[in-house]
């Protein structure tokens, strides 16, 4: 027996109830799912019976709950007797029941399920907000106005009857009407589920009545339509219209496209567009149709409106320009303007082209429908700018890497097409460049965005943002920005959303500081575009970083399923240094009054060379100087010394944040001795860079890690100075206990900055002295850390990954306390070994040391590297400064001491007088003032002084002879000199040397020793 309940009015805006208590209790105790109940109403209403069939939403009625708990409290209202059931009151009003209405409710289970749903609008502006919606969501599927109709039609509405309204709510505001017409199978009230499908018939507005109705009011003065408004109206006459949503284009993206030269408002279209009934030349009316989306921040109401029906809320739309609109109007139906229609070869299916029509942008969403009497005329057109068609993107030496980025955006967007919303998946794909600072990821990024732009394909638009505007601005705020951006291109899609620098408001976690709102931003990023996000058909993401340790991993996770694809801009290698110049150089040229000096040609193929490790932006930078050098010349023409000069003082983006190790001034022409070893560096470091063509045709891998080792004070660093000064490489020395810390994971740390030191100067020459101290042997450290440094340095100098442009060069007296696994080709590729001087070297190192200081020329070398076998070049070097050194101390026991020409300073006190010119001077000084001009006048005597001073002494410098070094001075020096490294160390050394020699097997056996003091072993 059906129970009795009041009608109560509650805002559900769905096509549910609220049950009263007694019905809720039992299904919920046994557990009844509201999908598979109905619930049936029926009243006597004025003497008629008025039935529905609705939905439960799972809940129980508020007011019945209340009237439960307060049921001891006496009630004299008839209302009070009856439990109450909750409906939504613009559906309850539809229906016919009005509010405090008695009716008989009743459940009915295991109604069929409806396998299709057949159902129309109960108006047209019903229908014009469906065809809208059926519009876009072939290209978006997400929460706006119009897309998410089938989901919440079934979310909301949950039993379907023949000849009965249902209503749905759009994001809970716009209320859609609707009525079943049929159901298959029909079988009486069913149930709706997910495998439901709903289809709904279109109900145009016709206005052919309208127009009617209009000439029969306005016959007595038709003589004074014109011919235009005519033509019109036989046009509307003979169909009803029809909407046809269209996509405004900017005329630059057209191909040579020639705009027509047109007096009145004109809108473009393809001749494939059907519109039945209007041809070619007619008037039509252009209808923008705004976002239905509208968010608080875009929402402001008239603070002092004269009334409520004089109210105004200002929309604003994609475009950025504010439209008014009543209270009343509805916000996706802005005010048309009429224009005339003309078809143009050049438009592409399915868009438009705009010519001065008024209120219509690029990009927007148009509507067209036929005219009536009543639009009035037609106006003219508005002063619109019709730019060039834009030539096509060129980037020098990324072409590579820009096909590559633009298939996969391609592919991405017509799979998307392909794909219905069923079986499309939530969220957004995107591409993700990475690149260092000045590598051009902007301007690349930017020129795959132009592409797509192009493209006759997709014509995607461009949303583009630069997050490190967004920094300062709280978190709400930028995920807000985030919807608005992926709201624009969805309703404008296909488009792409270029998120510049998006690590700067998504960076990594840092260690010692507060990384919350990094991870709230990336959980809210990941909300808006990740995979649990909204559908978005025909949209792209993509995301410049410099890289992916730069970005929160939140992004990268496979969870998120953002990026699906990841590209690194490299350094440009020679060739794409060159192209990049000749471009640069070229722009300049055709867009400036600039000649090329053709006496002084440019050699693009040298000064790529020269610029090794320059970026992008460098190369930019660099040829925007020599422009400007050039231009300061009478006639302006440039040529290679422009080039040449600007690149004297110029530093690379790359190097001005690196700390580099001081380059010595050392010459091969500085080292003597040491043929073999000059010769196998200047091989592997040297020839490499000078000549990189020929070794970038070698198939075989190159060289790039050396050992140096040998006896203590042989030049093993001196070499390596003189590498990096001959070779043209950047230089970057460590010491090997700089990297050691007793903290876990702060030595491997110090490893990977060092090694990004020396990838961002490349070409560059990593010189690690003292190698032995931070890579012995596994095992032997007992706190561990030198294990994890070797570790660390395992990976960096991996010989799978290889080092492109970083050389590492070595230097140890010990090579058999290093790790064997760091000897191995791939690391260390090649020991050289620095030994002791002969005779011919010693020779050559004193004739190089001499020329640093004045040595007579009576004084015979040969003798003396006769008689200085044993010694080191550290050694030879220290005997011809000890003789310099004793030389200048008895140069300065024989000369007699000179003054040093101090002045005193009192003698100068009171002889300053002042003279006053321009007549006499009344007033007298105080006395601040008057030493105040002393002061004054002692400066600019001092500054006189300084330079006499500085004058006579540069005088005497070129006048005094240089101290020589005479025979006496070198035998004084050698007779207090003995060699640093005695004759059993030279042997213990010499019988390790032997052995890394002879056996590379990595288990070296220790050498034999005896317990000598200063001896060095590893902890076992």
């Amino acid at each position: 027996m059906p129970r009795q309940a009041t009608i109560r009015y509650s805002s559900l805006r769905s096509s549910l109830v609220k049950l009263p208590l007694s019905l809720y209790a039992p299904l919920l105790e046994h557990q009844v799912r509201p999908q598979s109940v109905a619930v049936h109403l029926s009243a006597i209403i004025n003497g008629k019976r008025v039935t529905a069939h609705l939905g439960w939403s799972g809940l129980a009625s508020a007011s019945s709950l209340a009237q439960w708990q307060q049921r001891a409290a006496p009630s004299s209202s008839r209302e009070a007797s009856f439990e109450t059931v909750e409906v939504d009151p613009q559906l309850a009003s539809s229906l016919g029941f009005p509010e405090h209405t008695v009716v008989d409710i009743g459940l009915l289970h295991d109604l069929p399920v409806a396998q299709r749903v057949f159902a129309e609008p109960l108006s047209s502006d019903d229908w014009e907000i469906m065809a809208l919606s059926q519009y876009r969501l072939s290209l978006i599927e997400q929460e706006l106005h119009a897309n998410y109709m089938e989901e919440s039609l079934l979310s909301q509405v949950r039993v379907a009857v023949v000849g009965q309204e249902v209503d749905a709510w759009v994001l809970g505001r716009t209320r859609v009407r609707f009525k079943i017409v049929s159901i298959e199978p029909d079988k009486g009230p069913s149930l709706l589920s997910t495998d439901t499908e709903v289809a709904i018939a279109p109900k145009t507005r016709n206005v052919v009545a309208a127009a009617a109705s209009h000439a029969k009011r306005k016959r007595s003065n038709a003589s004074q339509v014109d011919s235009r408004r005519s033509q019109a109206t036989s046009a509307v006459s003979k169909s009803a219209s029809r909407l046809e949503p269209l996509r405004v284009l900017p005329a630059s993206l057209l191909h040579d496209f020639a705009a027509p030269k047109v007096t009145l408002s004109t809108m473009l279209v393809s001749p494939a567009y059907s519109f039945s009934g209007v041809e070619d030349g007619a008037v039509v009316r252009v209808q923008p149709q705004r976002p239905a989306f509208v968010r608080k921040k875009d929402l402001k109401v008239d603070q002092t409106p004269t009334s409520e029906e004089t109210a105004h809320k200002v929309i604003r739309p994609s475009n950025g320009t504010p439209q008014p609109a009543t209270a009343k109007a509805d916000a996706t139906a802005p005010k048309w303007h009429l224009a005339r229609l003309q078809v143009h070869r050049q438009v592409p299916d399915g868009h438009a082209v705009s010519l001065g029509v008024p209120a219509v942008d690029d990009w927007d969403i148009v509507t067209i429908n036929p005219t009536t009497p009543e639009d009035g005329d037609l106006a003219p057109a508005i002063q619109w700018p019709i730019d060039a068609t834009l030539p096509p993107v060129t980037l020098a030496g990324v072409s590579y890497l820009l096909d590559e980025a633009i298939t996969v955006l391609a592919n991405t967007l017509t799979v998307q097409g392909t794909c219905s919303n069923r079986t499309l998946p939530a969220g957004t794909s995107g591409l993700l460049m990475l690149g260092r600072p000045g590598s051009g990821r902007t301007s690349v990024s930017n020129a795959i965005a132009g592409r797509l732009q192009r493209d006759q394909r997709f014509y995607a638009r461009t949303i583009y943002k630069d997050m490190g505007s967004l920094a300062e601005d709280r978190i709400a705020t930028i995920k807000d920005e985030w919807m608005t951006m992926l709201d624009r291109a969805a309703w404008a899609s296909p488009a792409v959303i270029l998120l510049d620098n998006l690590d700067t408001l998504v960076g990594a976690e840092l260690e010692h500081a507060d990384s919350s709102r990094q991870r709230q931003l990336a959980e809210h990023f990941i909300s808006v575009f990740g995979r649990n996000g909204r559908k978005a058909p025909g949209v792209v993401l993509l995301a410049t970083a410099k890289s992916t340790a730069s970005l929160h991993p939140l992004l990268l996770s496979s969870a998120a399923h953002i990026f699906t694809s990841t590209k690194t801009l490299m350094p440009p290698n020679r060739d794409a240094r060159r192209d990049i110049v000749a471009e640069l150089v070229k722009q300049h040229i055709t867009h400036s009054d600039l000649e090329l000096d053709m006496g002084d040609p440019i050699n693009y193929v040298a000064l790529a060379t020269t610029t090794e490790g320059y970026g992008a932006a460098d190369l930019k930078n660099l040829v925007a100087g020599a422009v400007g050098l050039a231009a300061m010349r009478e006639t302006p023409a440039l040529g290679a010394r422009d080039l040449e000069q600007a690149q004297r003082d110029f530093v690379p983006l790359s190097l001005r944040d690196v700390q580099q190790g001081k380059r010595a001034e050392v010459r091969w022409s500085d080292i003597g001795g040491l043929h073999e070893t000059r010769r196998v560096l200047r091989e592997t470091l040297e020839w490499p860079t000078k000549y990189g063509a020929i070794f970038a045709q070698s198939p075989l891998r190159l060289r790039s890690g050396l050992l140096l080792y040998g006896y203590p004070g042989c030049g093993k660093t001196l070499l390596a100075s003189a590498v990096a000064r001959e070779c043209g490489l950047n230089f970057i020395s460590v010491k090997g206990p700089e990297l050691l810390n007793k903290y876990i994971g702060a030595s491997e740390q110090s490893v990977r900055e060092l090694f990004e030191r020396a990838t961002a100067a490349k070409p560059c020459v990593l010189f690690f002295d003292e190698f032995d101290s931070i890579a012995p042997k596994r095992g032997h450290d007992s706190t561990g850390v030198t294990d994890r440094v070797v570790n660390q340095l395992l990976t960096q100098m991996d010989g799978a990954e290889g080092l492109d442009g970083v050389y590492v060069l070595a230097a140890t007296s010990r090579p058999d306390l290093i790790d064997p696994a760091l000897l191995r080709p791939g690391r260390l590729d090649k020991a050289l070994l620095c030994g002791m001087p002969e005779e011919q070297e010693r020779l050559e190192i004193l004739q190089v040391v001499a020329k640093k200081i004045a040595v007579d020329a009576d004084v015979d070398l040969t003798n003396y590297a006769t008689r200085t076998d044993g010694f080191t070049s550290a050694d030879l070097q220290a005997l011809l400064y000890n003789a310099n050194l004793d030389a200048i101390h008895e140069n300065i026991a024989d000369r007699p001491t000179e003054p040093n020409g101090r002045g005193d300073k009192s003698a100068f006190e009171g002889l300053l007088k002042v003279t006053s010119l321009g007549g006499p001077n009344t007033s007298a000084q105080s006395r601040a003032e008057d030493q105040a001009l002393q002061r004054r006048m002692e400066a600019m005597l001092a500054s006189t002084r300084s330079k006499r001073k500085q004058a006579k002494v540069a005088d005497a410098v070129a006048e005094k002879p240089k101290v020589e070094v005479h025979d006496g001075h070198l035998s004084q020096a050698l007779r207090g000199m003995k060699p640093s490294l005695p004759a059993d160390e030279r042997f213990r050394l010499a019988l390790i040397y032997d052995n890394f020699q002879s056996d590379r097997s990595g288990r070296l056996p220790a050498p034999n020793s005896d317990s000598s003091v200063g001896q060095r072993t590893s902890l076992m």
